[in-house]
């Protein structure tokens, strides 16, 4: 779909964090409410504790708050310095 829309095809329904992104894409409505929902980050009880694991759920909770306008479509600018790699070319 991605792909499609950047060739100028048609139009393609996105999540936020995509589409934002590409500066070839317009938006051309708004957040389906229908679409969205709340992310959770489930870890093992017994796990959540080991060093590797903290450092990894600390890190993913790091990425989201830096980048919220971006996930809950409100992006208008560059991602944080710790943004998303890049969509697929």
């Amino acid at each position: 779909m991605l792909d499609l829309a950047r060739q100028g095809v048609g139009q393609a329904v996105l999540p936020c964090f995509i589409g934002d992104r590409e500066a070839s894409l317009t938006r051309t409505g708004d957040v389906i409410d229908e679409l969205t929902g709340d992310q959770w980050l489930v870890v093992h009880g017994e796990d959540r504790h080991q060093p590797q694991v903290r450092r990894t759920i600390t890190a993913i909770a790091r990425l989201l708050k830096a980048n919220r306008d971006l996930f809950t479509g409100n992006f208008a600018g560059e991602p944080s310095p710790s943004p998303l790699p890049p969509p697929p070319a």
